[in-house]
């Protein structure tokens, strides 16, 4: 299945290309060389979701001592992503806006990993 590129307006993007786009990592038309991705907004509340809840099922899980909410979420999440592929429109993304979001998503990674490399410092010389 392809979707229509903002840019051309041909059925140029894949799936794969569209369901993995976003802002620092826009997918590539194949017809005009065009760069997109889905909009900003869902993708960041579906990474809120997907950064708490599985903690939530798996605490549901250890409570009920069973294996069918870890279940029931990885069907519900695989279903949710290919929904949302298939229903987000795309945008298109200039390459400088492209270069500049991959750079501020570099630097919140780079900070998170200093951040946790300096809490597991300063823990181990708490004792």
């Amino acid at each position: 299945m392809r979707f229509t590129c903002p840019h051309c307006n041909e059925k140029g993007v894949t799936t794969i290309g569209k369901m993995f786009s976003a802002a620092y990592s826009p997918a590539k038309c194949r017809l005009c060389g065009g760069l997109v991705a889905e909009s900003v907004i869902p993708t960041r509340v579906l990474a809120a979701v997907h950064s708490v809840l599985p903690l939530v099922v798996v605490f549901y899980a250890f409570i009920l001592h069973a294996w069918w909410p870890i279940w029931s979420y990885i069907v519900a999440a695989i279903f949710i992503q290919l929904l949302l592929t298939a229903v987000l429109p795309l945008h298109a993304i200039e390459p400088a806006a492209a270069r500049r979001s991959y750079r501020l998503h570099a630097l919140s990674m780079f900070g998170l990993v200093a951040v946790v490399l300096v809490s597991a410092f300063l823990s181990g010389h708490s004792k």
